[in-house]
């Protein structure tokens, strides 16, 4: 009965309950990343997201402020994807992962030889 009565507390508190099959969104596996053109200069072209691996998704939004383009490239063992976004304009992208894909790889290029990345795993 206690028990009762503290899920009903926490329900009117507006809690998120989780048990038996319904899953809380505070648990669920993701990953966040944020990756600027050159180190504190996000302003000039950057690209951030989340990949949250329960449902096997990677979204993101690049930016690019100052170069004539910039490359975004999504890298996972199952596939590759590349987006090309041109200076002053912005570009969103939803990315499948398979679930046999035990990492992604996210890297943006504003040019051929400079480019920054991250790699996240799959937890």
């Amino acid at each position: 009965m206690a028990r009762a009565r503290n899920l009903a507390v926490a329900a009117a508190a507006g809690m998120t309950i989780s048990a038996g099959l319904f899953a809380s969104p505070a648990l669920a596996a993701t990953d966040s990343f944020n990756l600027c053109a050159y180190p504190l200069n996000c302003s000039a072209a950057s690209v951030s997201g989340l990949v949250n691996w329960d449902s096997n998704v990677l979204s993101g939004t690049a930016v690019n402020n100052s170069y004539s383009s910039i490359a975004v490239t999504v890298t996972r063992s199952s596939a590759t994807t590349r987006l090309t976004v041109l200076r002053g304009a912005r570009g969103s992208f939803t990315s499948p992962i398979a679930a046999t894909d035990t990492s992604v790889q996210v890297r943006l290029c504003p040019a051929a030889t400079t480019c920054t990345s991250v790699t996240l795993t799959r937890h």
